[in-house]
């Protein structure tokens, strides 16, 4: 499968031109977005390893959520050149985690 992933972008012309040129605008552009999206991510990622331990119930789920609301919360505060998260993306993150605690 992984060879097949790889000729695909390979054969990909708007992937070759991104990556042709290390100082292209749209290389950065998406190295930040990447950086952006594995910011945000990281507390939930963290949290489901924590949650895989054998003696883990509901509680730990719960408290684990909030963990990571806390995190975002005080993620979402900092400047956006301390976090590289854009400003527009920001109540973007907290309507999803919002409508996943809802429901």
């Amino acid at each position: 499968m992984r060879v097949t992933i790889l000729i695909l972008v390979v054969q990909a012309p708007k992937i070759q031109k991104l990556f042709a040129h290390s100082f292209s605008g749209d290389l950065e552009k998406f190295r930040q977005s990447l950086h952006a999206y594995t910011t945000i991510i990281d507390p939930v990622i963290r949290a489901l390893w924590s949650l895989e331990a054998a003696d883990a119930n509901a509680s730990d789920v719960f408290v684990f959520w909030l963990a990571i609301a806390g995190y975002l919360d005080e993620m979402m505060k900092r400047p956006e050149g301390a976090t590289g998260i854009p400003a527009n993306v920001t109540p973007e993150v907290k309507s999803i985690y919002n409508t996943r605690y809802n429901a």
